[in-house]
């Protein structure tokens, strides 16, 4: 069984756990703090994915080894699955959604998983499906349901509302005139958030989102 402690050894800074339990806040698990690109390559050292979670990089090396790991579809979606529950701050979120990476002939099926996480009560399931539909909307052709299904999105925690500002704000950035409308369908306080992500970006220069 993989020692995870003993990968980390060489890596873990005081420092950067200092900083990172700063940042993300609530964590079921101690964090070390060992950087994110570190783990990704620890990732690749190991093979089985039932060691023991006592670590908070033990949730993130766990999502990049299911990310990284070759094998048929539907027994990736699963593995996707058993992450779930361990899904409890914005990084490990964050992260994992980031290395998942489909073939194009998986993607519908790879879509409509995601798009089943909308209805999902965890806080964290759900940003994960707002993360993911943003981080992949390139891949897909209906803007409007992939907006549709982010605005209408149980919004219910601090962490729902910034990925949905962040998404609209992304949204924003490829199609302004199809995201637009959808600023007007959240509540007051995400709008607020989205438009100054939307101020933020070195990437826009229309600024019709103040309009809404």
């Amino acid at each position: 069984m993989t020692d995870t402690y003993q990968l980390y050894l060489p890596y873990i800074s005081k420092e950067y756990s200092s900083f990172s339990n700063k940042i993300v806040k609530d964590v079921d698990y101690p964090i070390l703090g060992v950087k994110l690109p570190i783990l990704r390559a620890l990732s690749k050292e190991i093979d089985e994915l039932d060691f023991p979670i006592r670590y908070h990089e033990d949730v993130l090396l766990r999502g990049f080894a299911i990310a990284r790991k070759k094998c048929p579809l539907g027994e990736k979606l699963d593995l996707v699955s058993s992450q779930l529950p361990l899904l409890k701050s914005w990084d490990e979120v964050d992260s994992f959604s980031a290395a998942l990476k489909f073939k194009k002939a998986e993607l519908g099926e790879a879509y409509s998983y995601f798009k089943k996480l909308f209805k999902d009560e965890r806080v964290f399931v759900r940003r994960l499906a707002i993360v993911w539909m943003m981080q992949n909307k390139k891949s897909f052709n209906d803007l409007d349901e992939m907006l549709a299904l982010i605005t209408s999105v149980k919004n219910d925690d601090y962490y729902i509302s910034m990925a949905v500002a962040w998404a609209l704000c992304d949204f924003y950035i490829l199609s302004a005139d199809k995201a637009l409308p959808y600023f007007r369908k959240v509540d007051e306080e995400t709008r607020k958030r989205a438009k100054q992500k939307c101020r933020d970006s070195f990437r826009i220069s229309d600024r019709r989102f103040e309009e809404c």
